[in-house]
């Protein structure tokens, strides 16, 4: 896992804390615009989803979060 990301660029979406609720984040996505893509989802305009915070601990579907191909 590489953790120096300085040449990366954005424009990114911040999404923090998903804790395991896989289906309202693929809500969120699609309504800033992301579309599914294979397993996971790309915006047409180049944008990124950044992810802080928890992927999974206390919701749902915690498993199906921290399985899905992030892309």
């Amino acid at each position: 896992m590489r953790f120096n990301q300085k040449q990366e660029k954005g424009p990114f979406d911040i999404i923090g804390d998903i804790h395991g609720c896989f289906d309202e984040l693929k809500m969120l996505l699609e309504k800033l615009g992301y579309q599914a893509e294979g397993a996971g989802y790309r915006h047409p305009n180049g944008r990124r989803a950044l992810f802080l915070g928890d992927l999974g601990d206390r919701g749902p579907r915690s498993l199906k979060v921290s399985s899905w191909s992030w892309k």
